[in-house]
């Protein structure tokens, strides 16, 4: 996650020099002209409704980390496991360096399956021991806006990994299913257009000139590695599987970054949250 974090650290500085002094809640974005997303019509819209979602819960873990009520659809079936068991310690750590301020919502390890192509198996017998599915691996981000952006997107050969759930894309939760069902769509597409961070989300902060050559030089190297995801996923032929692994709701707190954490799951056919563990960077 450093590079993404890195990335991170430069927004949240572009947020502190704006003198933003808004407080800690996550706001309903009330603008949809800022990005081509309809977020008032998010039950037609996947990418709207998985925003919604995301930002959701974000709230949930804040109120978790902060000991507030958290609403009862992100609980899990054991209250030892999931958002309710969040320690009352997690608040000092989340409020170490001051009144942390939302910026972005993040979950690592989205990762879509299908069958391997075989064109994508090199011909050495080391190299086929990579398994036999296509995975597409990446992490998104919602900003608070309900921008959705893409990162660290990466193709991989490997067998299943038992150890968490797969489910078909028509199985996942509502919030996430037209979501995953797009991006598959999207990857596979000979425009393969997908909404990834990228220079313009960076130009809009008002930034130090090298602090945005920064920025701007950690999405060069990984906006490159879409191409070669399109191409794989545009040789599968399905069908596909999904799954999710870290939620991660950033905050920022001056030029720190306070980093709230949870396993996002699915249980039951809905998504929940696991235990909050809270860090400041």
């Amino acid at each position: 996650m450093r590079s993404i974090v890195a990335v991170l650290l430069a927004l949240a500085a572009a947020s502190c020099a704006e003198g933003a002094t808004k407080g800690t809640q996550v706001e309903t974005p009330q603008n949809a002209g800022l990005d081509p997303l309809p977020v008032a019509h998010a039950r037609e819209d996947g990418w709207a409704l998985f925003a919604a979602a995301m930002l959701d819960a974000a709230r949930a873990a804040e109120a978790a980390v902060r000991g507030n009520a958290i609403d009862a659809k992100w609980h899990c079936a054991d209250p030892k496991r999931d958002v309710r068991s969040t320690e009352a310690s997690e608040a000092n750590a989340f409020t170490s360096m001051g009144n942390p301020e939302f910026l972005a919502a993040m979950i690592e390890g989205v990762t879509l399956s299908t069958t391997r192509d075989v064109r994508d198996e090199p011909p050495s017998e080391e190299s086929r021991r990579v398994g036999s599915r296509l995975l597409v691996v990446g992490t998104v981000v919602v900003f608070g806006d309900a921008r959705v952006r893409w990162f660290q997107m990466r193709a991989q050969g490997s067998d299943y990994d038992t150890s968490t759930p797969w489910l078909r894309l028509k199985r996942l939760p509502n919030e996430i299913r037209g979501a995953m069902t797009e991006l598959v769509t999207t990857l596979s597409s000979p425009s393969c257009s997908l909404p990834f961070l990228d220079a313009t989300d960076i130009a809009a902060m008002p930034l130090s000139p090298s602090r945005r050559q920064s920025a701007l030089e950690t999405l060069e190297s990984e906006e490159a590695e879409l191409h070669h995801v399109c191409e794989a996923a545009a040789r599968a032929s399905g069908p596909w599987d999904a799954r999710l692994s870290r939620y991660v709701a950033v905050f920022h707190v001056g030029e720190q970054l306070a980093l709230l954490n949870a396993d996002l799951r699915i249980e039951d056919g809905k998504l929940c949250l696991g235990r909050v563990k809270a860090y400041v960077q």
